[in-house]
């Protein structure tokens, strides 16, 4: 399969879809068809280019970014920039080439990492000054994906990095919870401080 093809992918091997597409956009910035610098098509035009679901290329996508090919730039009238993995983005900000030859100066902590990370920092010191109650439900995770400007699995991938440290729980159906235990939640988030997790 050609970087540039277009032909829709078909439905056997599920599992394999997401893969399958992220060599598809992986062969695309290869041929230049999406070179470095140049913002990727808006994902509702991928998914018709390619014959898949919105999920399949989202998951395509993370891969990528994983890989060190894409960044995601939240914010309206942003998207998705193919990267250099050999000349990376190094500073606050990341060129965004749209259109023939307009280059846009975009702030580049659309990582996956950074946003998850900029999600717990907040989350932390809420819990830390009172913001968020101990016992006391939280916004839901997708009221922080609002807030935050991402998309809904990484504020809950934010969710869960808090409860693996302690400091929120979940009861089903009615969301998430911060620590009953006062002195352990701050204490918690002190050890965090300490090591470099929080702000």
């Amino acid at each position: 399969m050609s970087g540039t093809d277009l032909t829709p992918v078909p439905a056997q091997g599920k599992e394999l879809l997401p893969t399958r597409i992220a060599a598809v956009i992986h062969g695309r910035i290869e041929d230049g068809t999406y070179p470095a610098g140049s913002v990727l098509p808006p994902r509702p035009r991928l998914v018709e280019e390619l014959g898949v679901s919105r999920s399949t290329v989202d998951h395509a996508c993370r891969a990528l970014r994983e890989r060190g090919l894409l960044v995601s730039v939240p914010g309206r009238g942003r998207g998705t920039v193919v990267v250099d993995p050999l000349n990376p983005p190094t500073g606050p900000e990341v060129l965004a080439r749209r259109g023939e030859g307009a280059c846009e100066t975009w702030p580049g902590r659309g990582s996956t990492r950074d946003t998850v990370d900029r999600i717990t920092a907040a989350v932390r010191k809420r819990i830390a000054d009172g913001t968020y109650r101990p016992g006391r439900r939280i916004p839901s995770v997708a009221e922080l994906a609002e807030e935050f400007d991402c998309r809904t699995w990484l504020a809950r991938e934010a969710v869960d990095v808090l409860k693996g440290e302690g400091l929120l729980y979940s009861l089903r159906p009615k969301g998430h919870f911060v620590c009953p235990d006062v002195a352990g939640a701050r204490n918690a988030v002190k050890t965090t401080r300490r090591l470099g997790g929080g702000e």
